[in-house]
C-alpha cells in the first residue's frame, strides 16, 4: 500500500515537473505558433465555424462585428458597457507572451490530469489525494495572480466576468466545463479555491449554484435546491456582478425559489432585477405572476394594470389581467374582454389552457354558448384540452375517455355494490346531519351555482379522512372504508351533496381525468337532471350513476323537494399503483 502511494506521488510530481520543464525549452521552434496567435489577434472580426457534435456541448468563437451584436447577449459574449471605463487601463497592460499562455494551459492541464488520476485510487489514499490536489490548485491560483491581464473585451465570456474574476478565468472555465460533465466534486474543489482568494467571485458562486441546481434535480433533493438558491443569492447581492450574469442568476433564483415555495425570496430577486432593468416589461409581467402565485391578487392586478397603461397591447398582461378581473373580482364581461384580447395576441405565455378555459366559461355565463364552444374547439386543436367537452387541465395521457361509465366498466363493482346494499343506512346518517340550525353542510367551494342552494358535507378529501365529520356519520365512513381506491384517492372526495329545489349549476369540468365520480342516490325527487357532454340522465335511489367529471357537466333541479346523494370519487382504473402514488393531490 505504501508503495502504491509513493508511485502515485511520483506520477503527480512528474506531471507538474514536466510542465515546468516545458517552460524552460527554447522558443525558436514555436515561432510559427506565435505568429499564428498574433495573426488571430490581428483579425478579431474573422468568424470561426461552429462545430457541433452529438452529445457534446458546442463551442463557438464569435466575431466581434456589428452583425453579432444582436445575439451575443444570450451567449454571454457581449462587452459589458458598465466596464468600458476600464478598457484604457487594460490596453496599457502588457499582453502575455505565447510562451506564458502555454505555461498557463500546461499548468491547468497538469492539475486536471492529477484530478483524473485520483479517480482510480482506493479509499485509503483519499486524504493524501485531497492534500496533493489542494497544493496543486493553490500553486495554480498563485501563478494566475502574478500574470498580467489581457484585454478583457477579447475574452469570449467577458459579459459574465468582472475584473477580479478575469484573473481566474482559466480556472473558472475549467470548473464550468466539469459542471457540464457532471463532475461536481472536482468542480467544487476549483470554485472553492477561487473563493478562498476572491470570496465574492460572482462566477464561482454562480457555478456552484448551477452544480447544486443540477444535483437537486437528479437527486430530487430539497437540501441541494436550497444550497443552489443561497448560492444564486450570493451572485444577485453582489454589486460587482456583471449585468448578464446578474440577470441569469436572478431569473433562475426566481424560478427555483417559486418551486421551493420561498415566495419572499422570489419577490426580492425580482425587485433587484427591476431596480437594475426598470424598463423591461417582461420582468414586470413575471413580477405580477409571482404575486398571483402568492395569492396577492390585488398586487398582481395593479402590476398588470400598470403595464397596460404603458403598453395597452401587451398580450401577456391582457390575459392575466382579464383572468383576475373574471375569477377574483367576478366581473365576467370585463374579464372576457381582456381574456379575448390576450388569447388573440398569441403572445408568449398566453396560449395556456387556463385562459381558454375561463374565456369559454365567461362566454357561456354571458349566454354566448356558440362563441364559447368555438374557443373550446380552438383550445382542443392546440392540444390544451383533450376535446371540446373534456377540458380538465391536470391529465395523464392514454387513459380511456368516456362521459358515462357502468359499474362493471370501473372494475370496482365489488365495492360499489357493497356500498349500494347499505344505502339506507347511509341515507339515514346523511339526513341526521342535514340540519339547517347546526349548519353542518357548507357551500360548494367552486362558485358554480347560477341560482339556488347547493351544499356539501365532506368525509374524505385528497385521500385524508375528516375525523370530525366521520364521528357524526360513523357507519357511512365504515361502509366506504374498505374501498381504498376511493378513500386513498388524492385527487378526489367522498361527501354528501344536497341540492334544494330551484337550483341550477353552471356547465363546468373537473380538474383532472385521473378520477371517476359516482353519485349514490339517497333522496331523489323526479325533477333533478344531470347532463354529461351531450347526454342527460337522472338519479335512482340506492343506485350509483358513474361519470367522468373531466367532461363538461351541469345539474338542474326544477322541483320543490331537496335532492341528496353521496358523491364517491375513485381512481381511474387505467392508472397503475405507481402512477397513483406519484400524482400530486388536487
Amino acid at each position: 500500500l505504501k508503495s502504491r502511494k509513493r508511485g502515485k506521488k511520483r506520477n503527480v510530481d512528474a506531471k507538474v515537473a514536466q510542465s515546468d520543464q516545458d517552460d524552460e525549452q527554447p522558443e525558436e521552434k514555436d515561432t510559427k505558433d506565435d505568429d499564428d496567435d498574433d495573426s488571430d489577434n490581428d483579425q478579431p472580426s474573422r468568424p470561426i465555424k461552429v462545430i457541433r457534435r452529438k452529445g457534446k456541448r458546442s463551442s463557438t468563437t464569435v466575431s466581434k462585428t456589428p452583425d453579432s451584436a444582436g445575439t451575443c447577449a444570450s451567449r454571454g459574449d457581449c462587452p459589458d458597457s458598465r466596464e468600458d471605463d476600464d478598457d484604457d487601463d487594460d490596453d496599457d497592460e502588457d499582453e502575455p507572451s505565447s510562451s506564458t499562455r502555454r505555461r498557463i494551459k500546461r499548468r491547468r492541464y497538469a492539475v486536471l490530469a492529477a484530478l483524473d488520476d485520483d479517480d482510480d485510487d482506493d479509499d485509503d489514499d483519499a486524504a493524501d489525494d485531497a492534500k496533493k490536489l489542494e497544493e496543486q490548485l493553490e500553486t495554480s491560483v498563485a501563478s494566475v495572480k502574478k500574470l498580467p491581464l489581457k484585454n478583457r473585451n477579447s475574452y469570449k465570456r467577458h459579459a459574465i466576468t468582472n475584473r477580479d474574476d478575469h484573473k481566474f478565468r482559466d480556472l473558472l472555465d475549467s470548473a464550468d466545463f466539469l459542471v457540464e460533465k457532471h463532475d461536481m466534486d472536482k468542480a467544487f474543489a476549483i470554485y472553492e479555491q477561487v473563493l478562498s482568494t476572491n470570496p465574492k467571485s460572482p462566477r464561482a458562486h454562480f457555478g456552484m449554484a448551477r452544480a447544486y441546481d443540477i444535483q437537486s434535480e437528479h437527486k430530487m433533493s430539497n437540501k441541494m435546491l436550497e444550497l443552489a438558491i443561497h448560492s444564486y443569492e450570493a451572485v444577485v447581492e453582489n454589486d460587482d456582478t456583471p449585468d448578464e450574469l446578474f440577470r441569469q442568476a436572478a431569473d433562475r433564483l426566481t424560478e427555483r425559489a417559486r418551486f421551493r415555495g420561498w415566495m419572499v425570496k422570489a419577490v426580492k430577486a425580482q425587485r433587484a432585477l427591476l431596480d437594475r432593468f426598470p424598463d423591461d416589461l417582461n420582468l414586470l409581467n413575471e413580477f405580477g405572476v409571482t404575486f398571483l402565485m402568492m395569492g396577492r391578487n390585488d398586487d398582481a392586478k395593479k402590476v398588470f394594470h400598470d403595464i397596460l397603461e404603458i403598453d395597452p397591447s401587451n398580450g401577456f398582461a391582457q390575459a392575466h389581467y382579464g383572468f383576475i378581473v373574471k375569477v377574483v373580482d367576478g366581473d365576467i364581461e370585463e374579464g372576457v374582454k381582456y381574456l379575448r384580447k390576450g388569447v388573440k395576441s398569441k403572445a408568449p405565455g398566453t396560449q395556456d389552457g387556463r385562459f381558454y378555459f375561463h374565456l369559454g366559461d365567461g362566454l357561456q355565463r354571458l349566454g354566448r354558448s356558440a362563441e364559447a364552444y368555438r374557443v373550446y374547439e380552438e383550445g382542443a386543436e392546440l392540444g390544451l384540452f383533450l376535446s371540446k367537452y373534456q377540458r380538465s387541465l391536470y391529465n395523464v395521457d392514454s387513459l380511456i375517455s368516456r362521459p358515462w361509465w357502468t359499474v362493471e366498466q370501473t372494475t370496482y363493482g365489488r365495492y360499489l355494490k357493497a356500498i349500494e346494499k347499505q344505502w339506507m343506512i347511509i341515507r339515514d346518517e346523511g339526513l341526521s346531519v342535514l340540519d339547517a340550525k347546526t349548519q353542518t353542510f357548507e357551500d360548494e367551494e367552486e362558485s358554480l351555482t347560477e341560482k339556488g342552494d347547493w351544499k356539501q358535507f365532506t368525509l374524505y378529501s385528497k385521500g385524508r379522512r375528516h375525523e370530525r365529520n366521520c364521528a357524526k356519520t360513523p357507519r357511512t365512513c365504515k361502509v366506504v372504508e374498505a374501498f381504498t381506491a376511493a378513500t386513498k384517492c388524492t385527487r378526489g372526495q367522498i361527501k354528501f351533496s344536497v341540492m334544494q329545489g330551484g337550483t341550477r349549476v353552471w356547465p363546468h369540468c373537473g380538474p383532472t381525468n385521473c378520477r371517476l365520480r359516482g353519485h349514490l342516490g339517497l333522496v331523489v325527487p323526479a325533477e333533478p337532471r344531470i347532463r354529461v357532454a351531450n347526454e342527460t340522465r337522472a338519479w335512482k335511489q340506492g343506485r350509483f350513476v358513474i361519470f367522468d367529471d373531466s367532461f363538461e357537466h351541469e345539474v338542474w333541479h326544477d322541483g320543490q323537494a331537496f335532492r341528496l346523494v353521496l358523491i364517491v370519487d375513485m381512481w381511474h382504473p387505467d392508472l397503475s399503483p405507481d402512477q397513483r402514488q406519484q400524482l400530486s393531490p388536487i
